[in-house]
């Protein structure tokens, strides 16, 4: 009966494709075992698939932790740690603190990491960098990537040390001619090619978009308690967002401008962990009130039924395209039964 069935539904394909009816040939053993063997290979694909982008995600995130270490040895070779003895030596006789907050507090005035903090940063960052550069961790990334990348937070770590080299864009600071000429120089080699790259539409919207939103969450939050708002570009900050308008690795300028740009998000991280993605600031002493929250949770819930509406119209479509189908099926059918062809198929399996 199975076999019945199968021939039916086979006969019935040829006739909707031609309009000449002929018998089918019996296949031979050999070609029977290639087809089961072709069907084999192509369920594995999905699998092999999958195990090869997990494995491009773990090389690549072993070298952005290569990069992270590396940052981390040359921020440990250029620590003087007298003034961090200094301090926990001050704090203990002042008995104002436990043991362990006087680590915490003098490791964090003076950029040192104890093992629990440097363990624990490390992994965050990790995983931040994953999320942040998503678009192109299951990319199969050749070693000159890396070397790049490897470059580029050495010699910005290098710059650093520099005194003229260490400012930062934000509301409060007042800019030289020297560092008024490093933006421009920085933006003279980044900007056409970004320009370029939006024009063309190969950017990585939805972090841009992501990004957008983000900050403009946190504005909202914070004018709704204060209008003093300052800015701070940290270089992690600014070279995360630079970097999703170089995604379109066609192109070698765009590879080489991404390794650059994610050495140096890295590169900050590793020196001054989180706060390098603080782009608003308010001050401290303003805490969190019942409008914080209400704005917080009207957002969340107005997510929540954009998204299950989304859910819903898409399983509605997705049944009424099922249904669709199956009175295209049902109306191929009339029509063979109105030919007789079904009849004659039935004689023909039964002759076999």
């Amino acid at each position: 009966m199975a076999r019945r069935s199968a021939f039916l539904a086979a006969s019935s394909s040829d006739f909707l494709s031609s309009s000449s009816v002929s018998l089918r040939e019996p296949r031979s053993a050999a070609s029977l075992e290639a087809e089961a063997l072709d069907a084999s290979i192509s369920s594995a694909l999905p699998s092999r698939g999958k195990c090869m982008m997990m494995s491009r995600t773990g090389l690549n995130m072993c070298a952005i932790g290569s990069v992270y270490l590396f940052s981390e040895i040359f921020q440990m070779s250029h620590t003087d740690e007298r003034h961090y003895n200094y301090c926990i030596d001050k704090l203990e006789t002042a008995e104002v603190l436990d043991k362990e907050d006087v680590y915490k507090t003098c490791a964090a005035l003076h950029g040192v990491s104890s093992l629990q903090i440097f363990v624990s940063d490390f992994v965050k960052a990790l995983l931040a960098i994953h999320v942040l550069f998503e678009s192109v961790m299951t990319r199969d990334i050749n070693i000159q990537y890396w070397l790049v990348a490897h470059g580029s937070a050495l010699t910005f770590s290098f710059i650093g040390t520099f005194e003229q080299f260490q400012f930062s864009f934000d509301s409060s600071t007042k800019y030289d001619k020297f560092q008024v000429f490093v933006a421009c120089v920085c933006l003279i080699m980044l900007l056409p090619l970004a320009l370029w790259n939006l024009m063309t539409k190969s950017v990585a919207k939805e972090h841009l978009l992501g990004f957008f939103a983000y900050y403009a969450g946190c504005y909202l939050l914070y004018w709704s308690s204060t209008k003093d708002i300052g800015y701070h570009l940290h270089h992690a900050f600014v070279c995360t967002f630079a970097s999703y308008f170089y995604t379109d690795w066609s192109s070698k300028l765009n590879m080489y401008a991404h390794s650059i740009l994610m050495g140096i998000a890295v590169q900050g991280l590793a020196f001054y962990k989180f706060d390098e993605y603080d782009m608003l600031n308010i001050s401290n002493d303003i805490d969190i009130g019942g409008v914080q929250i209400t704005i917080i949770y009207v957002f969340i819930f107005y997510l929540s039924i954009h998204f299950l509406s989304s859910i819903m119209y898409i399983r509605v479509n997705r049944d009424d395209l099922d249904d669709s189908d199956d009175d295209s099926n049902v109306q191929d059918y009339e029509a063979l039964t109105c030919t007789g062809f079904l009849d004659t198929i039935e004689e023909r399996a039964e002759y076999e």
